[in-house]
């Protein structure tokens, strides 16, 4: 199998992982009500459930921007699989509070670990038309979203509860999971970007900005 071959599936694998992303979120927000009233959370509550998958998600790409010349993509990327499945899982057993905080901070850093480690991977795998392989990666945030929100709203007319919604969420994941095992990762020359770079990128005015738009926009939406 040649190159190009290997970088297809890759690719593909990157896109169903999007696709879990994107429909952790559709499924989630359908399903916060339904939450609420099963473990009696307040709105309060809800809303630091809510937000940590928020938190996940920019921990994990300024982490994952951090180590991912260190690691590579395909550990990355594994590292997203492992923190979907058990946020997954956890979710399904949750039983209250604490549970779905946990979980959803899981499920939040493998959306931002999937973002962390298959947007340079796919930069560096097309770099003749990097823009175009990225435009064909990020539509199907929006696609998971729709097929994330249409099965919701089916299952839930259909009378299956929360735990059934969740769960199918777990059918995409571990088809990116088994094709991780085989699937053989392109190698690039880590000699053009460090690790050290990385962190030191972590510390320019704008990321500090950001950092502190972050800290003051969860304190004041979330804080007591």
């Amino acid at each position: 199998m040649d190159n190009n071959n290997y970088n297809r599936i890759v690719f593909r694998l990157c896109c169903i992982a999007l696709i879990v992303t994107s429909m952790t979120f559709a499924i989630r927000a359908g399903i916060l009500g339904q939450l609420g009233s099963e473990f009696g959370l307040t709105d309060t509550e809800l809303g630091w459930v809510n937000a940590m998958a928020f938190l996940g998600f920019p921990v994990a790409t300024m982490v994952g921007g951090i180590i991912y010349n260190a690691i590579g993509a395909k550990k990355l990327v594994a590292l997203a699989f492992i923190c979907h499945l058990l946020g997954l899982v956890l979710t399904i057993t949750a039983d209250g509070f604490w549970g779905l905080l946990v979980s959803t901070f899981l499920i939040g850093f493998a959306n931002g670990a999937v973002e962390a480690g298959c947007n340079p991977l796919i930069a560096e795998m097309y770099p003749k038309n990097t823009t175009t392989m990225l435009n064909r990666f990020h539509v199907w945030f929006p696609g998971g979203i729709v097929i994330g929100a249409l099965a919701s709203n089916f299952m839930s007319g259909a009378g299956l509860n929360w735990q059934w919604q969740v769960a199918l969420i777990l059918v995409p994941t571990v088809i990116y999971g088994a094709m991780l095992i085989k699937a053989q990762f392109p190698r690039f020359d880590t000699r053009t970007h460090s690790t050290s770079s990385n962190i030191r990128h972590l510390f320019t005015p704008l990321y500090i900005f950001l950092i502190a738009c972050m800290t003051f926009t969860a304190t004041t939406e979330f804080g007591t």
